[in-house]
């Protein structure tokens, strides 16, 4: 569910926008789906394809274009001649040799995108107006239907040139259908199985690290003297991802079991974890994260993806200094062995699959404890391909700075964005925000803050600052940076 907010201005600073010239802005998606099912009573596709064939293919969208529908939770782009810049907009797909392709040029063409972002989320691409397939049946309509009734998988009614996260959908279906020479109905129902943006990479700076995501929701929150201040509660939800290496060595002389450590300063590894808006990610530049699998052959499987032995800043003045993954399975089939691979654990057997994190808070005389026990819903591997941007960063970047390296900061936007209306930020769990009221609007082509003298307000050692960004339609976006100080 969004919650929509009233914006208010920040001293008329953040009261900008920038107005130009539409341009077009063509971007071309690739999409596979996997059919599964198929009426053609009168032949029209000659039996060419069947369910578990695979479509295919390719969409392209202008992200310049129009929106027509004057409520922010809906939009409504139509990508015809006299509002998009597209020569050729469409769909060109193609199953088992049989062709699906928009043709702009036909009577009555038209190619348009409805979207939803309120209480539920729907992205729905539609083209009217094809080219017939090769025997003559044509082709009316072919239809992306993107649902999530939990209203979690859209940020905004926007078009962007980020590809729609597949996998947040509940439903994520392509339907296609027409009718053969004697007028007889025909349609073919697919399961999209991935959609991803022409021309985007996965990284391939180290072919061995992979990427876990994690859902999980909170079982059972132990806090007797309330040093989280009721802030995380039962049925909480827990999202984000773990990254580690394959290459690395595993240190356990034991061959049914194994333990990989990864140690401050060898990589990008360990947790990007949100709860409540919340962020717990790790520093590797100071912190430990180890893997630990045992394959007992027969016995029991045990699987763990844990931080120790550090103290990230949390919520109400908090810290956080255990976190991880931790899965037993008695039927042997969590893991097939002990070596390092892109594939996750099976949960579908586990005993217990849990995610759990652990802390304190000291009060002025003593140290009160707490600990959150989620239940693990799910581990999948995150393709890289698939990783959407940030469409609102600070700059600069997590990183590491000397106690006498000044700098000032920079909140930059996605040139698609409403106007920012007000912000707030954390600290190390303090609140900030007046910092923020020092910002003034950059001289980019977007919507951009310089914040001068940013680097005045760290501390020595880790700064975990947390933004949260409120836009003109309602929307919040959060963004976190971890900026360590070297130095006394």
């Amino acid at each position: 569910m969004h919650t929509k907010t009233t914006g208010i201005a920040l001293a008329g600073a953040l009261m900008f926008g920038i107005s130009a010239i539409a341009l077009a802005e063509t971007v071309t998606f690739e999409i596979s789906a996997t059919v599964y099912n198929v009426y053609d009573p009168s032949n029209g596709l000659q039996n060419s394809i069947l369910p578990g064939d695979k479509i295919t293919g390719t969409y392209s969208i202008d992200i310049s274009t129009p929106d027509n529908d004057p409520n922010p939770e809906f939009g409504h782009y139509v990508f015809n001649d006299s509002t998009s810049n597209l020569s050729q907009p469409g769909f060109d797909l193609i199953a088992n040799g049989q062709s699906f392709k928009s043709d702009p040029s036909a009577p009555g063409h038209m190619y348009e995108a409805h979207i939803m972002n309120s209480y539920s989320d729907h992205f729905g691409l539609v083209s009217w107006g094809n080219l017939p397939l090769s025997n003559g049946t044509r082709v009316d309509d072919i239809f992306i239907d993107l649902y999530d009734p939990s209203g979690q998988a859209l940020s905004s009614a926007t078009l962007t040139q980020q590809a729609p996260n597949v996998s947040a959908f509940e439903m994520h279906d392509i339907h296609i259908s027409g009718s053969t020479y004697n007028g007889s109905y025909y349609s073919l129902n697919a399961k999209i199985d991935a959609i991803q943006t022409v021309g985007d990479q996965c990284p391939s700076g180290n072919a061995d690290q992979v990427t876990f995501a994690v859902n999980a929701t909170v079982r059972e929150v132990w806090d007797y003297e309330n040093a989280l201040g009721y802030s995380i509660n039962v049925g909480d939800a827990i999202t984000g991802t773990y990254t580690f290496y394959k290459n690395a060595v595993d240190i356990d002389p034991a061959p049914e079991h194994a333990r990989y450590e990864y140690q401050p300063g060898s990589g990008s590894y360990g947790f990007d974890i949100t709860i409540n808006n919340a962020s717990l990610k790790t520093n590797t530049n100071t912190d430990m994260f180890a893997i630990m699998i045992s394959d007992g052959q027969g016995w029991p499987d045990f699987y763990a993806a844990e931080q120790f032995g550090t103290q990230l800043p949390f919520i109400n003045g908090t810290i956080v200094d255990s976190m991880g993954v931790f899965i037993d399975d008695p039927s042997g089939n969590a893991v097939t062995s002990t070596a390092l691979s892109n594939q996750p654990p099976t949960l579908s057997s586990a005993g217990f699959r849990d995610f759990h994190f652990g802390g304190m808070r000291y009060t002025g005389s003593y140290w009160s404890y707490f600990s959150v026990v989620a239940d693990l819903n799910s581990i999948t591997e995150v393709n890289g391909c698939d990783e959407q941007k940030d469409p609102i960063v600070v700059s600069p970047a997590s990183g590491v700075f000397d106690r006498m390296q000044r700098f000032d900061a920079a909140i930059v936007m996605e040139s698609n964005l409403p106007p920012l209306m007000n912000m707030q930020a954390t600290m190390n769990g303090f609140d900030i925000t007046p910092e923020l009221f020092r910002c003034f609007p950059g001289s980019a082509n977007r919507q951009t803050l310089i914040c001068p003298d940013f680097s005045n307000i760290l501390m020595p050692g880790n700064n975990t600052l947390n933004f949260t960004f409120m836009l003109e339609d309602g929307r919040s976006i959060n963004h976190a940076v971890d900026w360590q100080v070297l130095g006394n």
